[in-house]
């Protein structure tokens, strides 16, 4: 028992260092890495754009966060091998206790996304979506003039668009709730200088790129998908037939209940390897002698 608790602990301990490391790293110098992977899967360097990207708040937040997550889990670690090396009772408990701590956080977490799925789903999409009224200029990511920004707010802009992007070809949607999202932003109309947008698509509306429906998304390869008009239709984004017209809410939606079995067997799964694992320690801990 004490072995089997070493090396559950061991494994988790090089996880936990990792993660920090990583997370560091990231802190430290984001771009090199950026610029490492991008080089390693034959893609271009996106310096600028990525760069941005990465310094958003959110992002910086969500560094920090994967730290943190990161020193959790090297405690978590360290008082279980302690415990179990020195035989104390003391360590064992904390251990328990912290792995108790997650497991009633994860079910509660699990439990309310479940409850409250609507209304997540519903702030999210209200949230992505005032994203894209005030930051979408499209192009799939590609820089190009736009005399209604500066340089400095341009790069961040451009960045967002770049993640939409991505987003509208993976999922084959069209904005959060539907082509209206792209028609509301005032930045997509000035940078494509054009007269001809409607509330909804009709025969001539000018959409992104981005929302073609392609034949392949091989260009996704580059970093700057040079090469995706070779995937979609000669008329698109020119004619309604040529591009997707459903919003992503809706189609990622559709995947999340596609895969809600597999996503609620890992989630399961995660939980009754935690209650194994309390139970165990709990167990260890009460069979040492004071």
């Amino acid at each position: 028992l004490r072995a089997l608790t070493i090396g559950f602990n061991v494994v988790r301990l090089v996880v936990a260092l990792i993660i920090m490391g990583t997370g560091v790293a990231l802190k430290v110098n984001s771009q090199g890495i950026l610029d490492a992977l991008l080089q390693a899967v034959h893609h271009n360097s996106t310096a600028n754009v990525v760069n941005n990207f990465l310094d958003s708040p959110l992002i910086r937040a969500a560094i920090f966060i994967y730290i943190a997550f990161g020193l959790m889990l090297f405690l978590l670690s360290f008082f279980g091998c302690f415990g179990a090396t020195r035989n104390s009772r003391c360590f064992l408990g904390t251990h328990a206790a912290m792995l108790s701590l997650i497991f009633i956080i994860l079910l509660g977490l699990t439990i309310a996304m479940a409850a409250f799925y609507p209304k997540i789903k519903s702030e999210l999409s209200e949230g992505l979506q005032h994203l894209i009224t005030h930051n979408y200029v499209g192009y799939l990511g590609n820089a190009h003039l736009n005399k209604y920004t500066n340089d400095t707010e341009y790069e961040r802009k451009l960045a967002i668009s770049q993640f939409f992007d991505y987003i509208f070809i993976l999922g084959r949607c069209c904005g959060i709730n539907g082509t209206r999202d792209i028609s509301d932003s005032w930045l997509w109309r000035m940078s494509v200088q054009s007269d001809y947008f409607n509330e909804w698509p009709g025969e001539y509306w000018i959409g992104p790129p981005a929302c073609c429906k392609f034949s392949s998304i091989e260009f996704l390869k580059d970093a700057k998908m040079k090469g995706a008009s070779k995937y979609a239709n000669y008329y698109c984004p020119y004619r309604s037939y040529t591009f997707n017209q459903e919003g992503c809410s809706e189609r990622y939606s559709e995947a999340v209940k596609r895969y809600a079995g597999v996503i609620i067997g890992v989630i399961s799964g995660i939980l009754a390897f935690l209650a194994i694992q309390i139970g165990l320690t709990i167990y260890f801990a009460h069979s040492l002698k004071e």
